[in-house]
């Protein structure tokens, strides 16, 4: 019984390692602005905060700005625009926040990091995007495993 415990202590500590290494190769790198269009608070439509990642619809010139930011590590930044020719108002774009698996609720064990982006202009569908703010994490061990 013992054995088994340390050896899954160990394969914990060899995976929190390979995921520092990651992140600190990751942090090293000389990142673009993934935000190429250049937005102002005055242009905000909405916005949609969950623990450290957020997203923000931007409304200028017969288009929609859609930024997807995050505080961590595991998540780049990801601008998206569409064009439209309608007036958008906060009631028109809605952000669904879920788990991994699917819940909308957080509990202790999952959280929400996984954001559904739905924007309607004239009461039609023009923008849904699942966007995982956790990708890179999962990826980082995915990699892991195979490398096992």
């Amino acid at each position: 019984m013992k054995k088994n415990t340390m050896i899954m202590v160990l394969i914990l500590v060899i995976l929190i390692s390979f995921i520092s290494l990651y992140l600190l190769n990751v942090n090293s790198k000389a990142e673009s602005d993934p935000f190429k269009i250049k937005v102002n608070d005055s242009e905000l439509v909405t916005q949609s905060i969950e623990g450290y990642n957020s997203v923000e619809v931007y409304e200028q010139d017969h288009r929609l700005i859609i930024n997807t930011i995050s505080e961590s590590a595991f998540y780049d930044g990801a601008q998206f625009v569409v064009d439209t020719n309608e007036k958008i108002n906060a009631d028109d774009v809605q952000v669904i926040w879920t788990t991994i698996s699917g819940d909308t609720e957080e509990n202790a064990n999952n959280a929400r990091i996984i954001a559904e982006i739905k924007i309607q202009a004239a009461g039609e569908l023009i923008f849904d995007k699942r966007i995982n703010f956790a990708k890179k994490a999962l990826e980082a061990v995915e990699d892991l495993l195979k490398k096992i």
